[in-house]
């Protein structure tokens, strides 16, 4: 995880956190709870995809949603 990437978090957390009302450490809370699994899980994805074994697996998934949802709709349109 890079250094711009937590602070850019950081900043939009301060944000959040310097704007008044009820709260607001619920909203800290939640935030962190949902971003810091999601910065991992990013994380991860972007070391594992710098292989060109995977990235080739995951373009032939997208392709392969790609032409279903095609086929899909083409089904439906006839």
């Amino acid at each position: 995880m890079s250094l711009t990437v937590l602070i850019t978090y950081a900043g939009a957390l301060f944000i959040a956190a310097a704007i008044p009302g009820p709260g607001i450490t619920a909203i800290v809370a939640r935030a962190l709870g949902v971003l810091v699994p999601y910065m991992l899980l990013a994380s991860r994805a972007r070391t594992m995809l710098k292989q060109p074994r995977a990235l080739q697996a995951l373009n032939r998934v997208a392709s392969g949603i790609l032409a279903g949802t095609a086929a899909f709709i083409a089904t439906r349109a006839a």
